[in-house]
């Protein structure tokens, strides 16, 4: 049986101009392994409820963009810490 892989670009932006959204939004940006891991699950399970498929058939991925962070350049040098690291690699997320 073979899967079929899509794509959910998850346009970060419009979660903060919806007010029920934001908590999401931060949550995103500060724990990202674990957000999308769920978001993923989540989005493949009401895809395949929606398009009667079956759930081992399809696989959605969830895709952050427009991800604006800025960092005070002052800053950078306490910045790169092992636990921040989730942070940086969310914007270079491959799967």
């Amino acid at each position: 049986m073979e899967s079929d892989d899509h794509r959910f670009n998850l346009d970060l932006q419009n979660l903060l101009a919806y007010p029920p959204t934001v908590k999401l939004h931060h949550h995103l940006i500060k724990y990202p392994q674990e957000v999308l891991t769920t978001l993923d699950d989540v989005v493949t399970e009401v895809f395949a409820n929606q398009f009667n498929r079956n759930l081992i058939e399809c696989n959605v991925k969830v895709s952050p963009i427009t991800l604006f962070c800025y960092y005070i350049v002052r800053s950078f040098n306490n910045y790169f810490t092992v636990h921040r690291l989730d942070r940086l690699i969310l914007a270079n997320r491959q799967t």
